[in-house]
């Protein structure tokens, strides 16, 4: 808990069978759950994130992997900086489901 509390509005990347980190993780200040592995949280899990409105990811990598792979594409991005808009634009596409988030949004 102590750990969770040091940053605010962080992301928390996890293995999908770590019911015990994610739940501790959702009694913080928690912006999304990452969880590796492609491994369906716990419906308790689920329940606190729904709730709270923090979105849960799964990824199929591993942990160390997920990490290495976020840690590629974090930090500054400005504008004028077309590889890393381009790889993100790309990552978007492959990975994350953005018109089914449109639809549930636009609910």
């Amino acid at each position: 808990m102590t750990y969770f509390r040091r940053s605010a509005n962080k992301a928390i990347i996890t293995g999908g069978d770590r019911s015990d980190i994610q739940l501790t993780a959702l009694q913080t200040d928690t912006s999304a759950l990452i969880l590796t592995g492609n491994l369906y949280p716990d419906v308790r899990v689920l329940a606190r994130a729904e709730h709270q409105g923090v979105p849960i990811l799964l990824v199929p990598y591993d942990t160390y992997t997920t990490v290495s792979k976020t840690r590629e594409v974090t930090g500054r991005m400005k504008y004028t900086d077309k590889e890393k808009i381009k790889l993100t634009k790309k990552m978007m596409e492959e990975h994350v489901k953005w018109k089914d988030i449109l639809k549930i949004l636009s609910v």
